[in-house]
């Protein structure tokens, strides 16, 4: 996806100008590593997922997400905390990557002064499905969900956390192979 291309789905179709919110980037999930949760996710399960949200984030529509994990799969929109803009996987690096905006709502303006106050934020898949114990007491997760990936304070891997990015610099991060 091209900064043209996220410039695109940010404009507010009241000024015609961008959309006014803040722009993170990050990790959003490692595949075949271990998690915070004692689970693995399989590169064949995760990214058929992967694939979907991609799909319905490059729609009109869109895809947002909320600010902590709700009790249900369904998106909240009293709770909407960020768009997501664009998500890819790396190959060579095992990791999912993505990109959200910050929206002006309630819970996106709570984010917003995390960000400001030099925090940073993590992000979480909402998804469900199956799991299977592992002889060593590990889990291996099987999904049959990924609804969206919110925005939490304790994410399923430690390192899924967001940095503060100038559109400028967008592409920068994504010279890898982008699934």
């Amino acid at each position: 996806c091209t900064d043209e291309k996220i410039l695109s789905s940010i404009i507010d179709p009241t000024t015609g100008q961008p959309y006014p919110g803040i722009i993170l980037e990050g990790e959003f999930a490692s595949i075949d590593k271990l998690n915070n949760n004692n689970r693995y996710y399989t590169e064949e399960n995760y990214l058929k997922f992967v694939e979907l949200l991609k799909f319905e984030i490059h729609t009109k529509k869109g895809l947002y997400g909320q600010s902590e994990h709700p009790k249900s799969y369904a998106i909240d929109g009293d709770n909407l905390s960020h768009k997501i803009l664009d998500i890819w996987y790396d190959k060579a690096k095992k990791k999912v990557f993505g990109v959200i905006m910050l929206l002006n709502t309630p819970s996106g303006l709570n984010a917003q002064e995390i960000v400001k106050s030099g925090g940073q934020i993590a992000v979480s898949a909402r998804g469900g499905g199956a799991e299977v114990k592992n002889p060593d007491g590990t889990i291996t997760a099987q999904l049959k969900l990924i609804s969206t990936f919110d925005i939490v304070y304790h994410p399923g891997f430690s390192t899924a956390v967001l940095n503060y990015v100038n559109l400028k610099n967008l592409n920068e991060s994504k010279k890898q192979e982008i699934y």
